[in-house]
């Protein structure tokens, strides 16, 4: 009888990667780590992440400009957060 063996080997798709996809796991990327993506700077909490009205928008911003920027929206300190958008608006008027 002897017919049916190939009918039990299990599914034939041949992945060990264990995520079910066929794709291959990267290096340092463990399959189903559940680590979330970090936030985008849209989902930050509204009242952190706001700019005061007289700062324009970002759209402009070179790499040193963004990071200041996002220092500020992102600082709770209020006293601390002031003198981050000081420096922000002294280096767009500086440039």
């Amino acid at each position: 009888a002897g017919g049916n063996g190939s009918q039990q080997r299990g599914n034939g798709g041949g992945s060990t990667s264990g995520n079910g996809g066929g794709v291959p796991d990267g290096p340092g990327m463990p399959s189903g780590s559940g680590i979330p993506a970090p936030p985008m700077p849209s989902q930050k909490n509204a009242e952190v992440a706001s700019a005061p009205s007289d700062v324009a928008d970002s759209r402009d911003d070179d790499v040193v400009a963004r990071q200041l920027r996002e220092a500020a929206m992102d600082e709770t300190d209020p006293v601390l957060k002031e003198k981050l958008w000081e420096e922000y608006r002294r280096y767009k008027a500086g440039k």
